[in-house]
């Protein structure tokens, strides 16, 4: 059988299958002689007969062998030369090859191989004067490159699989930092179905535009996170869903691998957003549903940056409720909050009543439950914040600057604009 194509010691290579005679021409096969010679019957005579014929056959097979190669060889010859195997590895990087070292070659399906010419002749690793590039595998009788074979490029991209009329239709392309394509190609692109094995564990499986991932496809994160959806040039782009490694999704719309405009996010602990977003964050109108000791509880109002802020309605239960202003999460600006038949108006800040409508002072401590919106990722480039991270700046009446706090927890928030606002009538803001 022909030799297998690779670089690698001990690596299973295609053989050449469609030129099995290829053997006889490089070799010579002995048989040995019987030292005595029997006496002759009808049947030994047939068989006899039929060594003589099939061994005729032979010679002609390798004669016509040894002509393909002949002529192939002359035609050859005034593009350029044959190389050895060793001069060859040099062209290819040695990432490339340790790769390389762990997989088959590429044999493609056997409808892959349909319609290939019956007579393919392999040669040795052949280098073209025009580019400098090199070719290894199999060549049809036209001289063209046929079968399965190797190559690499003028600027050493190694590529390897199946061709048809001297183009590659379907095989590997190897990329510098050891991720490698495999499927189909078009002009020596990826093009059509196929899948990228990056070096890291990553894995894309989908459509392809001239070597960028267009279309439906999925990409599975090493790290257990994984995208499903429409790609454009190499960006999640339209509808998809992503999930998180503990569960957790997201399903809607992306553009340029951010979250963006209208989706739903759902948490481990089976809380939903529905809404808008940008920039990976829940910003506009949308509606969050919580669960665990909250369960029921439901607020429809304006996001910004992951946090409620604008206008907003939170539901505790029929008869209590608080409709009105927000910022980073908390009820914030003008608003009233119903508790049973009680309905408590005026100005909150950060979730407590600091200011009743009738202008005064609010006597009693009032507050709003704390409820936080559970949007978290470490995923590159999708970032949902899940803290509030920032300052409380005071300022007095009379325009006096306080120092500033920056506190770790809600509660601390709470506590300490109760204190402010009750110890000095003053006015909180925050700065982020």
């Amino acid at each position: 059988m022909g030799a297998a194509l690779s670089l690698c010691p001990g690596r299973i290579g295609i053989k050449d299958e469609q030129n099995t005679e290829f053997n006889y021409a490089v070799s010579e096969t002995k048989h040995p002689t019987p030292t005595a010679q029997p006496e002759e019957n009808e049947e030994s005579k047939h068989s006899k007969a039929s060594i003589i014929q099939a061994n005729w056959k032979r010679k002609k097979e390798k004669e016509q062998i040894l002509e393909r190669i002949r002529v192939l060889d002359a035609n050859l010859d005034k593009l350029g030369k044959y190389i050895s195997i060793e001069n060859m590895k040099l062209r290819v990087d040695s990432r490339i090859q340790e790769v390389e070292c762990k997989l088959i070659d590429f044999k493609g399906t056997p409808e892959d191989r349909d319609g290939f010419d019956s007579k393919l002749t392999f040669r040795p690793p052949f280098k073209f004067n025009l580019d400098n590039s090199i070719y290894h595998g199999q060549w049809n009788s036209e001289g063209l490159r046929e079968g399965y074979g190797i190559f690499i490029s003028d600027d050493n991209v190694k590529t390897e699989g199946l061709w048809r009329d001297g183009k590659l239709f379907k095989g590997r392309i190897f990329k510098d930092d050891g991720s490698y394509y495999e499927g189909e190609i078009n002009e020596n692109k990826a093009n059509g179905d196929g899948a990228i094995y990056f070096y890291n564990g990553d894995v894309f499986k989908g459509k392809w535009i001239d070597d960028l991932q267009t279309g439906h496809g999925s990409r599975i994160f090493q790290d257990g996170f994984k995208y499903e959806g429409e790609f454009l040039n190499d960006h999640f782009n339209n509808q998809g869903i992503f999930t998180w490694p503990d569960g957790s999704l997201y399903e809607g719309n992306f553009e340029n691998s951010t979250i963006r405009a209208r989706g739903v996010f759902k948490n481990l602990s089976g809380e939903v957003y529905d809404g808008l977003w940008s920039n990976n964050m829940p910003n506009g109108h949308g509606t969050y549903n919580y669960t665990g000791k909250f369960k029921g509880v439901v607020y429809e109002g304006d996001f910004k940056n992951g946090k409620k802020e604008g206008n907003g309605k939170s539901t505790f239960s029929e008869e209590n409720f608080y409709e009105g202003e927000w910022m980073a999460g908390f009820p914030h600006g003008k608003g009233s909050y119903n508790v049973g038949k009680n309905t408590h108006k005026g100005i909150w800040r950060f979730g407590i009543l600091v200011f009743s409508d009738s202008g005064n002072q609010s006597k009693e401590e009032i507050s709003v439950p704390n409820l936080k919106e559970n949007f978290k990722d470490k995923r590159n480039q999708l970032h949902l914040r899940d803290e509030v991270d920032g300052e409380i700046k005071v300022e007095t009446k009379n325009g006096q600057i306080g120092k500033n706090y920056k506190p770790n927890e809600g509660n601390d928030i709470l506590k300490l604009v109760s204190k402010i606002s009750k110890e000095n009538n003053s006015i909180i803001d925050t700065n982020y």
